[in-house]
């Protein structure tokens, strides 16, 4: 994906029921009632969402190209969470799901989202002749700013409990996944101590998405017996460059023996990043903290 691109995701469900996604004006769904979602991409394209990818502020967001649902107030959509956010996983992408923000009437003019993301070109944004809500009150009152309609750069406000539309945003959130492979390139996901094979697949971007750990894997000495000799794959799209290994054994001794061989590997789209770490720590240990509680130690001296 690129700034500027026409990216189809997820599906909207209005009580249950998936809903087509608009192509023009006159067709967009009304809300009636219920919960407002958006789920998994359905695979017939008259259900995927269009979404254009933009980068503001060295964040990713992917905002609707139009307005999705009509006919929602502004009250319906805080009571879901869907003003000023909430976190969502559309497949396997993470995301906050929320509505632009769009100064407050004529306050914080052109310093707001919809002001530099939304254009003047109606063929990609299709703002004509459809008002939407936006996260802002109107002058601290009761009123919800609106926008669009006669042009992009239109603005007015209307009660909290009016209907307007819905064109969605998301936010895509920094993420970070774990898989694990042996030396026969099997990829592991490892949940709850449980390791699950993967099979012999290609690590490639998509299966880090869907398949991967979101948090990095505790390799006890059981797992790697179980898998044999394995790396940890780590794939981020935040740049994170310091990495640990993180492997439980019960002996420093054999900490050494469970690594060897170990390689660390990493996917980032920052280019300017060009080295990993591996860091490993090792507990003191005494012989003493082994015995059982009946056993004494006597001391004398000659």
């Amino acid at each position: 994906m690129a700034n500027g691109d026409l990216i189809k995701l997820g599906t909207l469900y209005v009580n249950g029921i998936k809903q087509p996604n608009p192509m023009n004006g006159g067709d967009i769904p009304k809300y009636t009632s219920g919960n407002i979602e958006i789920k998994d991409t359905d695979v017939d394209d008259a259900y995927k969402i269009k979404w254009i990818e933009v980068i503001l502020d060295d964040k990713k967001f992917l905002v609707a190209d139009r307005n999705i649902l009509a006919s929602v107030s502004w009250d319906i959509l805080n009571g879901q969470g869907l003003i000023t956010g909430k976190d969502i996983t559309i497949d396997g992408k993470q995301c906050k799901l929320r509505l632009l923000t769009g100064g407050s009437f004529d306050r914080d003019k052109n310093n707001n989202e919809w002001d530099k993301i939304i254009t003047d070109d109606n063929n990609k944004w299709h703002w004509v002749d459809s008002l939407s809500w936006v996260q802002n009150l109107y002058r601290e009152t009761v009123y919800r700013v609106v926008r669009g309609g006669s042009s992009a750069r239109s603005s007015g406000y209307t009660g909290s409990n009016d209907s307007q539309g819905w064109r969605p945003v998301f936010e895509v959130l920094p993420q970070t996944k774990y898989l694990v492979q042996n030396k026969n390139n099997n990829l592991f996901k490892i949940i709850n101590d449980v390791v699950i094979d993967l099979g012999i697949i290609s690590p490639i971007e998509n299966v880090f998405i869907k398949q991967g750990m979101n948090i990095m894997p505790l390799l006890t000495e059981a797992i790697i017996t179980q898998i044999g000799n394995c790396k940890v794959l780590k794939w981020t799209d935040s740049g994170i460059v310091n990495h640990t290994l993180n492997i439980q054994v019960e002996y420093k001794d054999k900490l050494f023996k469970c690594i060897e061989g170990y390689k660390l590997k990493m996917w980032t789209d920052d280019v300017s990043i060009s080295t990993a770490k591996l860091n490993y720590s090792t507990e003191p240990y005494r012989p003493i903290d082994k015995l059982d509680e009946k056993f004494k130690v006597l001391m004398y001296k000659e």
